[in-house]
């Protein structure tokens, strides 16, 4: 289980930017997964997001992974203001009907946060199917 902004070529949407992925190398399938995420800035060690409880409640089958965007209160707002400030037409903007310059812009800004901050996840717990 790993959280991320973006890898190998998969971007969130800005208003969720944290791509979380579970990933089973085992012969059963996990039926959920927990964790705590955590946000530092570079170089620095205060948890800057606090500690949000996640829950991964996604079936996984054996050697597979699945991935979903997620987000946190505190990006949610600081992303929402760079780009606001960057585009002003932004807060009209559809999430579900995302046109090719604002993939791109959200990959930038991604990009951006990937080199600002770090994102970590502790305590991490899986439920697995009963035998």
């Amino acid at each position: 289980m790993h959280a991320s902004f973006g890898k190998n070529g998969i971007s969130c949407p800005i208003e969720t930017p944290i791509l979380l992925t579970v990933e089973n190398y085992t012969f059963t399938p996990v039926l959920r997964a927990y964790s705590e995420l955590e946000i530092f800035q570079t170089g620095r060690s205060s948890n800057v997001g606090g500690w949000k409880p996640l829950v991964f409640d996604i079936r996984i089958e054996p050697f597979t992974s699945r991935s979903i965007c997620t987000s946190h209160e505190f990006f949610t707002n600081y992303v929402a203001k760079r780009q606001q400030e960057e585009d002003p037409d932004f807060s009209n903007r559809d999430p579900k009907k995302n046109t090719t310059k604002e993939v791109f812009d959200d990959m930038k800004i991604q990009k951006e946060l990937s080199k600002e901050f770090n994102v970590y996840l502790s305590k991490k717990k899986f439920e697995m199917v009963e035998k």
